[in-house]
């Protein structure tokens, strides 16, 4: 048999092996940055405050937290009233069928399958809206527009969303996008979510 000795020397071994092989976990933050962001003020998990009963919007990390001023991605929770992605859907069809010219088709008729497309730009810029507005109302900076990404969370595609989508009803999501800035106090929307 071998000895205690030996054995703990063995188990010694395999730990030191595998621990150089563990991926750091993107949840679990390394202490000195927690302390950093802790120190800036700045808590991961935190529900800010809105004024919009069907917006949520929940800072879920820090990106940078020494850079003037702090990068962080925010959850974005909200629902859209059909209404308004149905009046974006009819303005992206209009600018659509302008230019819609599909061999076998007339001049400004657009095929079926063009139209999942357009139900899918319209979609996105709905929520692209609601995130923007989303950041504006709480004083924070949205990155440039070939920067910003938006990462969907619930569906985990727009290209999901718009196939289960019925046009006209509420939109529900929910995603996360970056933003610059430590948020201020809640100010009303410059255009009511329930416009956007």
């Amino acid at each position: 048999m071998s000895s205690p000795s030996a054995l703990l020397l063995l188990l010694l071994l395999l730990m030191a092996s595998t621990s150089a092989f563990l991926v750091p976990s993107p949840i679990v933050m390394p202490q000195r940055r927690m302390s950093s962001v802790r120190a800036a003020g700045l808590e991961i998990g935190e529900i800010l405050p809105t004024l919009e009963p069907t917006l949520k919007v929940t800072r879920v990390s820090v990106e940078d937290p020494a850079a003037d001023p702090p990068i962080c991605a925010y959850l974005v929770e909200a629902d859209v009233h059909g209404p308004d992605v149905k009046r974006t859907y009819n303005q992206a069809l209009k600018a659509g069928t302008m230019n819609a010219n599909f061999p076998g088709f007339r001049k400004g008729v657009m095929p079926g399958h063009a139209l999942v497309g357009v139900k899918l730009t319209a979609i996105t810029a709905s929520i692209m809206d609601v995130c923007r507005t989303a950041m504006e109302m709480h004083g924070l900076e949205n990155l440039p527009v070939n920067e910003r990404k938006l990462r969907m969370k619930v569906p985990k595609t727009t290209e999901e969303l718009a196939k289960t989508y019925e046009m006209g009803t509420d939109l529900s999501f929910a995603c996360e996008i970056d933003a610059i800035g430590v948020p201020g106090e809640p100010k009303s929307a410059p255009v009511p979510l329930s416009e956007v």
